[in-house]
């Protein structure tokens, strides 16, 4: 068996180089009653030759340098033969004792080294004549380490070298043994494990059975819900087949061990008390599918980082050109710019650095958890178990994608104020605050609360520190449920301010002269923006829903080995039974949405102004200021005026001027922005001069008129006619 291992192990392991031996002490227990009778002195419990036996021991003679090349000068220097495996010689100790030279150098246990030169070379010291073999402990802590290695191979711990045979650290019989000197932490390791054998590890037959029954009801019902039954469409179609499922907390999942941490306690996966979900995807576990997972996260994050950091320099080129309503984008760009820092450190990181803990666990094989044999394994991280490398990425990626999704419902909010209410940006501006704290600590609230709950875990296929990958609460409350309060109403109040839009252009569209442009491009822009968030959320929220729908059942076929039966009852029928595996490219897709809104967000920045301002700064010139600017220089001819005059007045939006403000104008920029002009007169027309006496022309009494002065320095004013009226408004000399 031990030559089949160590063949198996050598083609595996094909560039093996030299054994790197670190010596340490040997200790000698307790002195043993030399007249006492012992299990490990008797003949039949181990392979010693009868003439060792009746020597006392199996000691030689005398002590002889080692000359097995594995084992010389690694521990001691004398050995005496024959040794407890009734080998004569040390080149015969040799040849099998080499054959573990693969499992050693693999380093799969400390004390594997330790334990065959231990057995295959016993140490001799002048005058003591007793036999020493290894300690009980060091067998099983050499057992947990490389006993799952040889189990993946198909390969069981060698019978001569079962750990029952030696005799236990500090025995009552007093019997002699050798133990390796251990460092504090193996020292605490080993107590913990001897802690754990103590654990029960057998579960009653009759909650076993009934548990079965049940997840195999539940795996049939899935099957023939499915639209493809998972490639079970033959079994299914046979009336009165049924599923016979046997159920456990089986590899790939992770029997864990309790030990006296109290949150160890309380992990779980469909039921099975004590079992973890392994560091990485139970159903993606190929080499390709866990480097293309890097590849996508490091493609989508780099392309969102940079993105949404061109958006925020792009602002602060020119904060004054992004007021509200489209200034919340500044802020939602800011915080995918955040998520992405996020993904992006996981990359760094790596995904066993991030997302996954280390705990101990049993050993695969029914045999092994009779005698109480433990490992550790690493497991997906659960409740923020102490990493701050998973704290950290769950921070930037939960609180600032939260924060994102508030900033969007203060964008939509601000577009309803604008084109429903008719609200200015300076009136939207006032509320600037609350729009602040409401974005920044709303989502804060919900991060505490996800800590305080300890509800933060590892996702197996990512890598990354998040919420609701092991619980569907958590998956429910803290993910789903905000997300689709947020989506909702921020669609709410795109909706309405779109519909607002709408309006305006039904209205002013069938009015001449006017045109529609630039608000056709303003509501094309506005839902362009509107699509590339909504269908990202919405394939987002859907791929959650479809996870939390279907991930018990993922989980059922991997813990539960099923076979179809016919309708007879216990007649097993022919045909396999093919357990339901998620899509890898869901997981894919739900990533990419999540990245994907930081990298659209600049879309309301794409124009030939962003360009203009970035040349501004690379030539190193400010931009300029508009505030400040002479008036525009208008000219009308009587004619033109005439023609404009004729419309009817509530064609035309005439700011009233009161006394106080004479001899300022008000701008109106195309950007809607108002600003005051100290160079543009201000005419008063007394409304009975013309209106008349039916008021007619009323709505252009105390009204602005901007002039011009022409190159002989003559002053000329517009001349406003109205139907049955016309009157000329003199210009004051000296006004410009």
């Amino acid at each position: 068996m031990s030559t089949k291992i160590a063949l198996l192990l050598f083609l595996l392991h094909t560039s093996i180089g030299e054994v790197i031996i670190r010596k340490s002490k040997t200790r000698v227990l307790r002195q043993a009653d030399p007249q006492e009778e012992t299990q490990w002195q008797d003949a039949g419990s181990l392979p010693i030759s009868e003439e060792a036996v009746n020597a006392g021991g199996y000691a030689a003679p005398q002590c002889e340098p080692i000359t097995v090349p594995i084992c010389s000068g690694a521990f001691y220097e004398y050995t005496r033969m024959p040794n407890i495996l009734n080998h004569e010689t040390q080149e015969e100790a040799g040849l099998e004792a080499h054959q573990f030279y693969p499992l050693i150098h693999i380093n799969c246990s400390k004390d594997l080294h330790f334990l065959i030169c231990s057995i295959y070379t016993p140490i001799c010291m002048e005058g003591f004549t007793q036999s020493l073999p290894p300690c009980r402990s060091v067998c099983e802590r050499a057992k947990s380490g490389c006993g799952p290695i040889m189990g993946y191979y198909a390969f069981t711990w060698p019978d001569r070298m079962q750990c029952d045979q030696f005799p236990e650290l500090d025995n009552p019989e007093g019997i002699l043994c050798m133990e390796r000197n251990l460092s504090n932490a193996e020292r605490v390791e080993f107590e913990s494990l001897q802690a754990a054998r103590e654990t029960p590890t057998v579960v009653e037959e009759r909650r076993a059975t009934a548990r079965d029954h049940a997840m195999a009801r539940e795996l049939e019902m899935a099957a023939r819900a499915s639209k493809d039954a998972g490639g079970n469409l033959e079994a299914l179609s046979i009336a009165g087949a049924w599923l016979d499922c046997s159920c456990n907390c089986r590899h790939p999942l992770v029997p864990v061990v309790a030990k006296n941490d109290s949150q160890l306690t309380q992990i779980s996966t469909l039921g099975f008390q004590g079992c973890a979900l392994p560091c990485h995807s139970i159903h993606f576990q190929t080499e390709a599918d866990q480097k293309f997972v890097d590849f996508w996260l490091w493609l989508w994050s780099l392309i969102c980082g940079v993105s949404t950091l061109i958006t925020m320099l792009t602002y602060l080129t020119n904060p004054s050109r992004f007021q509200y309503p489209g200034q919340p984008i500044i802020y939602l760009s800011t915080c995918y710019f955040f998520v992405s820092i996020g993904y992006i450190l996981r990359m760094v990181v790596g995904h066993d650095g991030v997302a996954c803990t280390t705990v101990t666990t049993l050993l695969r094989g029914e045999s092994s958890q009779q005698r109480g044999m433990f490992t550790t394994a690493s497991i997906l991280q659960f409740s923020l178990s102490g990493k701050t490398a998973c704290a950290t990425v769950f921070l930037l990626i939960y609180y600032f994608g939260m924060a994102s999704c508030v900033w969007w419902v203060v964008l939509t909010v601000t577009w309803f104020l604008a084109a429903g209410l008719k609200w200015g940006n300076e009136a939207i501006s006032k509320y600037t605050q609350v729009f602040h704290f409401v974005a920044w600590v709303l989502p804060g609230v919900q991060t505490g609360v996800v800590l305080m709950l300890r509800a933060v875990d590892g996702d197996p296929v990512g890598g990354l520190c998040y919420v609701g990958a092991t619980s569907d609460n958590h998956l429910i409350y803290f993910l789903l449920l905000p997300l689709s309060t947020y989506f909702c109403f921020g669609t709410f109040f795109l909706l309405g301010g779109f519909v607002a839009l709408c309006n305006i252009r039904r209205v002013i569209k069938f009015q001449p002269r006017v045109g529609t442009d630039k608000l056709e491009k303003l509501m094309i822009k506005l839902g362009i923006f509107g699509l590339l968030y909504t269908v990202p959320e919405i394939v987002v929220i859907a791929c959650l829903i479809h996870e939390l729908r279907w991930r018990r059942v993922w989980q059922l076929g991997v813990a539960c080995r099923c076979d179809w039966r016919g309708p007879e009852g216990s007649r097993r029928l022919p045909l396999a039974w093919n357990p339901p595996t998620p899509e890898y490219a869901i997981y894919m897709l739900k990533y990419f949405m999540s990245l994907i809104v930081g990298i659209t967000s600049g879309f309301w920045i794409w124009s030939s102004k962003t360009v203009d301002a970035w040349k501004r700064v690379c030539r190193g010139r400010k931009p300029k200021s508009l505030r400040g600017l002479a008036a525009p220089v208008i000219e009308k001819t009587t004619a033109n005026w005439a023609t404009l005059n004729v419309q009817p007045p509530s064609q035309f939006s005439l700011k009233s001027i009161p006394d106080r403000m004479s001899g300022h104008g008000n701008l109106y920029g195309t950007d809607g922005d108002q600003r005051t002009n100290s160079y543009c007169p201000v005419v008063r027309a007394p409304s009975l001069e013309i209106g008349g006496s039916n008021g007619t022309g009323s709505a252009y009494a105390n009204t602005t008129s901007v002039v011009e002065q022409n190159s002989a320095n003559v002053n000329r004013a517009f001349v406003f006619n109205s139907g049955d009226f016309a009157a000329t408004v003199p210009q004051r000399p000296g006004m410009y």
